[in-house]
């Protein structure tokens, strides 16, 4: 369902983070990360990469620290105007 919500595609995880690509929005955020942080506690970053005559260009739109996990929705879509719940 947050697929088909977000246009999400390009996941890319590790141990303690996840990278994905989101559709189109009003904010103009193309990707996230979300890391896992040693409190138990999530980063997220919100960025807006696209290419350049120069090469790709990678700008920090929004970044958020000490987000817990019932917390993460609403975060995403403050930063990205794309919301998850029906």
């Amino acid at each position: 369902m947050f697929i088909v919500m977000t246009g999400s595609k390009n996941f890319l995880g590790s141990e303690k983070s996840l990278t994905m690509k989101i559709g189109s929005n009003g904010k103009r955020v193309t990707h996230v990360i979300v890391t896992l942080t040693p409190a138990d506690t999530y980063d997220m970053e919100f960025l807006r990469v696209r290419s350049t005559k120069n090469g790709i260009t990678r700008d920090l739109v929004k970044s958020v620290c000490g987000v817990y996990c019932d917390q993460l929705q609403d975060e995403f879509a403050a930063a990205t105007g794309l919301y998850t719940r029906l």
